[in-house]
């Protein structure tokens, strides 16, 4: 997650709709968290963050607050994604903003990820997901 202009419109857009258990890949800079908690309808924030250093250093913000739960793991690995299923039956959506890399297809990425994190909520909201699309279709001409 960066502070650019359309990170903060996505982010905003899917935090005013939200609402019961959300959780959340991707620390990043805790937006989508703060941006979650300044809704009533929100009752519960499940962050999945693979960087210890970034829970370190942003999930502090959170640490006394009771709707935040914050935990270590690969939005990308079916283990992490069968835990959370467990641990939050009742999630009402998931919002990704997450990728493997940052070099090669985020759109194919980002459809294994929607798809396997289904299985937790029918409600999956991957980040830059037209814009990946519209990359991917633009390379897949050029071929």
């Amino acid at each position: 997650m960066s502070n650019e202009h359309s990170e903060i419109c996505d982010a905003a857009a899917y935090a005013s709709a939200a609402c019961g258990c959300v959780v959340v890949l991707g620390l990043g800079l805790g937006l989508v968290v703060r941006m979650l908690l300044a809704s009533s309808k929100v009752d519960r924030i499940a962050v999945v963050e693979i960087d210890t250093d970034v829970i370190q250093l942003v999930g502090d913000y959170f640490k006394n607050n009771k709707r935040v739960s914050i935990g270590q793991g690969d939005a990308f690995a079916q283990r992490t994604v069968k835990k959370y299923r467990r641990k939050y039956p009742q999630t009402e959506s998931v919002w990704a903003d997450v990728w493997d890399s940052c070099q090669g297809d985020s759109y194919t990425q980002r459809l294994a990820l929607t798809a396997r994190w289904s299985m937790v909520s029918p409600t999956v909201v991957c980040w830059g997901m037209e814009r990946s699309k519209i990359d991917y279709l633009h390379r897949f001409q050029q071929k």
